[in-house]
This record gives C-alpha cells, sequence and structure tokens, in this order.
C-alpha cells in the first residue's frame, strides 16, 4: 500500500501518452504526403485518412472490455509493441494498400494506449485526484500536438530532398522510444498493481442509460469535432481575410499552448467552481468564440483562439472525470472504451452533417464563415444540454472503488 499523494502526477503515464499523441499527429500529415508521391487520388487518400479512425470505430468498445478483464498494464504492453511496428510498415511501405493496412494497424494501436491509459490512471483515485491526472494526461496529448508535426513536418522540412522520407525516419525512433517506455511502463503496472477481475460490468446499453452519459459522450465528441473543423477552416479563413499562412499557424498554436495551460490549472479551477459550470462555461464561450470569428481580424482571432483553448482544454478532462466516476471499477475500461468510439462517430457524423446544411445557407457567406458558424451552433446545442444534465458525482453505478493507490506513482 501507497500512502496517496494528493494531485500526484503518474509521469510515466503521461509520456507515453504524449509520445503516443507525437506519433499521431506526426504520422498522419506524413502518410498523407507519402501517399500523394504515390500517386494516390483523392478518394485513396480519403481511405487512407478513415483507416486511421477504423481501429478506434471498431475496436474502442472490445479493448476497453479487454483492459477490464485483464487490467490496463497488458493492453498499454500490447499498444506500445504495436505502435513502432506500424511506424515501421508505413516507413517501409511501397504500395497504397500497405501503407493504408500500416495506418489502420496504428490506429488500433492508438485507440488501445489511449483506452488503457486512461483506464490506468483513473484506477483507486477519488474524483478530485482525477481532475488532476486526466488534466495532466491531457496535457500529455496537448504536448504531442504540437511536438508532433514539428518532429514530422517542419524539422525535416529543413532538408532540400526527401522530406517525407526524413519525418518517417524521424518517428521510426520517437516509435521505439515510446514503445520501449510504454512497454517498461506496462510491466511496472502490472507488476505494481496486480488486477483484480470484478464482478461482470454493466454492458453497453446499461452504461448509455446512466443519467448523463449521453450527454458527456455528445459533449465531449461535439468539442473534438469542432476542433477538427477549426484546423480545417482556419486556413480558408486567413486566406479570405488576408492573413499569412505563418499567422494562421501562430493562431493554431496558440490554441494548443492555451489548452496545454488550462489543463495543467484544471485541479486548481475544479476546487473553486462546479464541474458544470466549467463545462456549460467553456463550451458557451467556444460557441461564442467560432460565431464571432468570421468577423474578425488577426487580433480579435487571437483572443477567439485564446477562449477556445482554454475552454476546450477543459471539457476532455472534465468528461473524462466524470465517466470514469459514475461507473463501477468492472465497467470502467467499457465506459472510457465507448466514450471513445462515439467521438470518433461525432468526429465523423458532425462535419458530414455541416458540410449538408451549409450548401443552402449560402447567404452566410464564405464556406469558412458557414462551417464555423454552424459549429457554433452545435456548440451552443451542447451547452444547453450540459446545463440540463447533472455533473455530480455520488460514488459509482454499483459499487465504491477500492482504496489502493499504487498507480499513483507509475
Amino acid at each position: 500500500m501507497v500512502r496517496t499523494v494528493e494531485g500526484a502526477v503518474p509521469w510515466g503515464l503521461v509520456g507515453v501518452m504524449a509520445g503516443t499523441a507525437v506519433l499521431s499527429h506526426g504520422l498522419r500529415p506524413l502518410a498523407g504526403y507519402r501517399a500523394v508521391e504515390m500517386g494516390a487520388s483523392a478518394f485513396e487518400i480519403g481511405l487512407l485518412a478513415s483507416a486511421f479512425a477504423f481501429g478506434a470505430l471498431v475496436l474502442a468498445l472490445p479493448g476497453g472490455r479487454l483492459i477490464d478483464r485483464i487490467g490496463p498494464g497488458p493492453v498499454i504492453i500490447l499498444a506500445c509493441v504495436l505502435l513502432p511496428a506500424s511506424v515501421t510498415a508505413a516507413a517501409l511501405a511501397v504500395s497504397l494498400p500497405v501503407l493504408i493496412v500500416s495506418a489502420s494497424a496504428f490506429g488500433i494501436g492508438q485507440i488501445l494506449a489511449v483506452v488503457a491509459l486512461q483506464s490506468a490512471v483513473a484506477r483507486d483515485r477519488t474524483p478530485s485526484q482525477l481532475d488532476s491526472v486526466f488534466g495532466w494526461l491531457t496535457a500529455g496529448t496537448s504536448v504531442g500536438q504540437v511536438l508532433g508535426p514539428l518532429l514530422a513536418l517542419a524539422l525535416p522540412g529543413l532538408v532540400s530532398t526527401g522530406a517525407t522520407a526524413t519525418g518517417l525516419l524521424i518517428l521510426l525512433g520517437v516509435s521505439a522510444a515510446v514503445g520501449s517506455g510504454g512497454v517498461i511502463v506496462g510491466v511496472r503496472l502490472r507488476t505494481a498493481v496486480p488486477h483484480v477481475r470484478e464482478a461482470r460490468g454493466r454492458g453497453s446499453a446499461r452504461i448509455l442509460r446512466i443519467p448523463g452519459m449521453p450527454v458527456a459522450f455528445v459533449a465531449s465528441g461535439v468539442v473534438l469535432a469542432c476542433l477538427d473543423l477549426l484546423a480545417v477552416f482556419l486556413p480558408l479563413w486567413a486566406a479570405e481575410n488576408g492573413v499569412s499562412r505563418s499567422a494562421a499557424g501562430v493562431l493554431l498554436a496558440t490554441r494548443g499552448a492555451v489548452s496545454l495551460v488550462s489543463r495543467l490549472g484544471l485541479a486548481a479551477l475544479a476546487r473553486r467552481i462546479s464541474r458544470r459550470t466549467l463545462i456549460v462555461g467553456s463550451t458557451g464561450a467556444g460557441a461564442g468564440a467560432f460565431a464571432l470569428l468570421p468577423a474578425l481580424d488577426f487580433w480579435g482571432a487571437t483572443v477567439a483562439m485564446v477562449v477556445i483553448g482554454f475552454g476546450f482544454g477543459l471539457v476532455q478532462p472534465l468528461t473524462l472525470t466524470w465517466v470514469a466516476s459514475v461507473v463501477a471499477p468492472a465497467s470502467r475500461g467499457a465506459a472510457l472504451g465507448l466514450r471513445m468510439m462515439s467521438n470518433r462517430l461525432v468526429q465523423v457524423v458532425l462535419p458530414l452533417g455541416i458540410g449538408v446544411l451549409s450548401t443552402p445557407l449560402a447567404f452566410l457567406g464564405s464556406s469558412s464563415s458557414r462551417s464555423l458558424i454552424l459549429s457554433a451552433v452545435a456548440l451552443g446545442v451542447s451547452a444547453v444540454a450540459s446545463a440540463s444534465a447533472s455533473w455530480d458525482i455520488d460514488g459509482p453505478d454499483d459499487h465504491e472503488p477500492p482504496t489502493d493507490d499504487t498507480v499513483q506513482n507509475i
């Protein structure tokens, strides 16, 4: 038994999460460049992009149930073997089918790693501790969002030829480090915290019937989908408003950096402000920033990015804490896997829906303006739904979690 330390950071788990995010945000654009070099059509590049998400949609829930059965440690080990193997396959791919298969394998490894890491940090922690550790875990993701493109695109861009190959070579080295570190963390976790399989957990339908659970899933998915849309349409907004490409990059980097700051300060905020206020306020403020963005200049957009980055940086860890806290330990992996699957589904459906609705709303302005305004509407609806949902945490649905917190130090 190890004494609980309020707010202690599980550095090993955070490090693996950050490394996984570096690989994800580096490999995706590099795979796109490699596909273009292979002469892929637009449809084939779309198929490649879908391959990365395929694993999450298909295996998030089974992966979560596997974690409930055997514990997060072995699954982290499996994922951290699969990640470098899939990056190696992508680097050596000489045909598009091989590249697509490697992307699918990477997506599977990534989803197993993320759900297992979330489940590991959720073990034996109180809700107040979860706010802190999920803040740190998602901060690791933010670090990866910044470092991944820098290592995979910006650094190789300094060479005159073979930038894609150079980027993949860099990611190979990173994947070896992440894989080795992840295996060590998984082994330590498995040894230090032997998994005790609990009574059979809830099925997916019963998890979804927990009051507030669908709202938590949708709130998380809408925020992620709107961030995806922001990354796509902000460059178009910049071109329409005479803002340079580098300035657009600064705006996106500002959003990511502020998200990192908000996640690091989440525990302090959660002690002073209710979860409902933080979630509703963050989502609502983000909706306002999206709606105003088409009419703003660069400096106004900078303020909007600060608002979006700070607020949206809070929504993910807060909803993670709530989901992990209201289900029993036997169902936690399944609930986190179901949340991840829901996120990916919303990330696919919402942009498609906005694309369909955008056409008859041409009077709202350019395509980027219409998409940003419709995103604001989706965020506004999510904020209203969040305001009517219960975000209180009274304990898990079946029984209280165990008190052993050995995982705290992993």
